[in-house]
């Protein structure tokens, strides 16, 4: 009873010093540790064997060989993000691991969810140039209308005015 008195007393000792310590809501500082936590146990996922950022240098190195990829692009960016999910997969594979976080099975389905959403996306643009390619075609801009008839002005703005006042 004694022990855990002291651990208690101990604790709460170290807290009061901690909060003394650190500046600043007192709830930042809580869910820091949650974020602590979080990150430890994702990149167990992501790099558990390898390097902390190793996800990041495998992707990097991967996307390096599409040197136009355009990253404004809604499809580019849901194929990029099925290649995040497929990378941490492939990482938990080859280390014989489930996964703390999300598993392999999770991190298949989530690159299904992500292609699928890509092929909605190429739907959805396909389908907004076409509605375009339509719409400049009836109503063409000034630069693109060829009016085979040129009628030129057989009066001046003057002689035209003088006629309606006429």
């Amino acid at each position: 009873m004694k022990e855990l008195s002291s651990r208690l007393c101990d604790s709460l000792k170290k807290e009061v010093a901690d909060q003394a310590t650190f500046h600043g809501h007192p709830r930042f500082y809580e869910i820091l540790e949650e974020l602590k936590s979080l990150h430890s146990r994702k990149n167990k996922d992501y790099a558990s064997g390898g390097p902390a950022l190793g996800n990041f240098q495998r992707r990097a190195q991967l996307y390096s060989m599409y040197p136009g990829l355009n990253l404004s692009d809604p499809v580019v960016v849901s194929i990029v993000d099925a290649m995040k999910q497929l990378d941490a997969a492939l990482w938990l594979l080859c280390t014989s691991r489930e996964g703390e976080v999300e598993g392999v099975a999770d991190r298949l389905k989530d690159v299904a969810v992500y292609a699928v959403l890509a092929m909605i996306l190429r739907e959805e643009d396909t389908k907004e140039s076409k509605k375009q390619d339509t719409i400049e075609r009836i109503f063409p801009t000034q630069e693109e209308e060829q009016c085979p008839y040129k009628v030129e002005p057989t009066r001046s703005p003057q002689e035209e005015l003088e006629l309606l006042r006429g």
